[in-house]
Order: C-alpha cells, then structure tokens, then sequence
C-alpha cells in the first residue's frame, strides 16, 4: 500500500517546513496523521527559538531572574523549554520517530520547582 505525501501546512515557518520535508523524504512518516506531524515541527521549531533564546543571555542569567520585588526565580524560559522538550518526546512517540544519528531536544538545565 503507498501512502500518500502531505505538502507542508501554511501555516508553519520556513524552518518547521524543512523538517516536514525531511521527514518526508525519508519516509519516516509516511501513512502518519498529518496533523501530528505538524504539530511536531512546529513544537521542534518552537523549542531550537527558545534554546536559542536561552544561548542568547549572559551565562548568569540562564538560570534565574530576579523579580521587580529583588528575589530570584527560575527563569521563566526554563519551564518553557522543558515543557517543549517533552511535549516533543509525546509527538515523536506518536510519530514513531526513532533517532537516527542525531541527538533529540532535551532540557538544557534541571529546573527544580519548589
């Protein structure tokens, strides 16, 4: 049975597109639900925005923030970056995404909530 090829939806960045396009290419996604595919390159491309992001500010500020108030907080970004990172891990279950050759998104720091 062939599967057919989805073309990227619209709506994605030109960066969430390519990973589209590679997946299929590669076959490794073919006969998938469309729509958690995409859902997987624009969580994949949402997390490699906010790891770049936390690249971009200085190695102090990585970890913590301090309020308006002068306490330090785990820095917001944190949270958002783990919850992408397993959301991702879902998506490529779902996927049936095995790793091949390189490594998948992981937090990039413990983030420990009291």
């Amino acid at each position: 049975m062939t599967h057919r090829r989805h073309d990227c939806p619209s709506w994605l960045d030109d960066d969430a597109c390519r990973e589209w396009r590679l997946l299929q290419s590669a076959g490794n996604v073919t006969g998938k639900n469309p729509e958690t595919l995409a859902a997987y390159c624009f969580t994949l491309d949402l997390w490699a925005k906010v790891r770049a992001t936390l690249d971009r500010l200085p190695d102090q500020r990585r970890s913590t923030w301090t309020t308006r108030d002068g306490r330090r907080r785990p820095h917001p970004v944190l949270a958002v970056e783990a919850r992408l990172a397993a959301d991702l891990l879902e998506l490529s279950e779902a996927l049936d995404l095995k790793p091949t050759g390189r490594e998948g998104p992981r937090p990039s720091r413990v983030l420990i909530l009291d």
